[in-house]
């Protein structure tokens, strides 16, 4: 629900590229979100395998997290909300333009 919620505003606001700023779930969030904005229906219909995307808004991820691996792939993984199904998408559209990375921040992870 979100991400769809997350894809309308995009459309109504005309974004033209997407910056994810955290950890794993934001960045596919953000993936998903280019996914909406990009393709026409439901997002989750990709995610379902009822079609295929045929583009995604560009995006940038700043990492403030450990171990997302997420700023370096093709694939995401989001979940509906209704009946809590998780499931994952993968298209080169979606791979991440940029990612900055700053490793102090995993300096205080504990083991």
């Amino acid at each position: 629900q979100k991400v769809q919620e997350g894809a309308q505003i995009t459309k109504e606001k005309a974004v033209d590229y997407i910056l994810a700023v955290g950890g794993g779930s934001v960045i596919d969030s953000a993936k998903a979100i280019g996914y909406g904005l990009a393709n026409e229906g439901e997002v989750w219909d990709l995610f379902d395998k009822k079609r295929k995307a045929v583009g995604c808004t560009p995006l940038g991820a700043v990492v403030t997290i450990a171990a997302a691996g997420s700023e370096m792939s093709s694939s995401c993984v989001i979940t509906r909300e209704e009946g809590w199904i998780k499931r994952g998408y993968s298209s080169e559209f979606a791979r991440p333009r940029f990612a900055v990375m700053n490793p102090e921040l995993t300096l205080t992870l504990s083991d």
